[in-house]
């Protein structure tokens, strides 16, 4: 694997850089709260058959404790709605903030209901509570989600002592 450095955060790719990525990487990375890209590890650009989905996947998975993206998720083709900013990064660095912070656990219950009514896109790989937080994260640091989603995602312990990010 190739590394470089990207907002302070280690991306690894498998397939040489990828100079598209570098940049929509960079886009993405720039929003995520300081404290947040702190807690990345890294970051893996993996050919789309490393992920179980079929050749086609352009997604991403967290399971292993950081992000990991299929090549084609920097596909205009694929996922023209990871540009200028990747939804599918910010989306798995939402499962890693509910991870760390246990957040869903800790929400006023008035914040959970909101979290728990954000809608699961029918393409989803994954279902269940934590979905729901990833997509919030995802909804907050992208720009335009609905203010109770803003207000719970901020509410969350993610986002305790952290600024607001201003997509």
């Amino acid at each position: 694997m190739i590394e470089k450095l990207i907002q302070g955060v280690r991306v690894r790719f498998r397939n040489g850089i990828n100079h598209v990525a570098v940049g929509n990487l960079t886009q993405t990375l720039l929003i995520v709260p300081r404290e947040h890209r702190s807690l990345l590890t890294q970051i893996d650009v993996l050919p789309p058959a490393n992920f179980g989905h079929g050749p086609e996947y352009a997604g991403g998975g967290s399971g292993v404790g950081w992000p990991r993206l299929s090549e084609l998720c920097f596909d205009t083709h694929y996922r023209p709605n990871n540009f200028p900013r990747n939804l599918t990064l910010l989306h798995e660095i939402g499962h890693i903030m509910e991870n760390e912070y246990d957040c869903l656990s800790h929400l006023a219950p008035e914040h959970r209901r909101v979290i728990d009514n954000v809608t699961i896109p029918a393409t989803a790989h994954t279902t269940g509570p934590t979905e729901h937080y990833a997509i919030a994260y995802q909804q907050v640091l992208s720009g335009n989600p609905p203010q109770a989603v803003r207000d719970a995602v901020y509410a969350s312990r993610a986002f305790a002592g952290i600024d607001a990010p201003s997509p």
